[in-house]
């Protein structure tokens, strides 16, 4: 597997100097920058309705409670109540 993956990233990956060009070419499109800060975007489209588990609380508390565990690092939770 580690060496298949090495040989398909060094096909597929793009360098680093051109890796950013679409994010760049996405805010460069949008005139009041403010109008995407925190928007949700999937490739260069953005998407209106997210999908259900992005918005799904319990997930999230699980999710950060395993890359808690994984990573070692603890936080403050600061959820907004929604």
């Amino acid at each position: 597997m580690g060496f298949f993956w090495r040989v398909m990233t060094m096909l597929l990956a793009k360098p680093p100097e051109v890796a950013g060009e679409p994010i760049a070419n996405l805010m460069l499109s949008y005139q009041d920058r403010s109008a995407i800060n925190g928007a949700l975007f999937k490739l260069d489209k953005r998407v209106e309705k997210p999908d259900k588990a992005m918005n799904d609380r319990v997930l999230g508390e699980r999710l950060w409670d395993e890359l808690e565990l994984l990573t070692g690092l603890t936080a403050e939770r600061n959820l907004a109540v929604g």
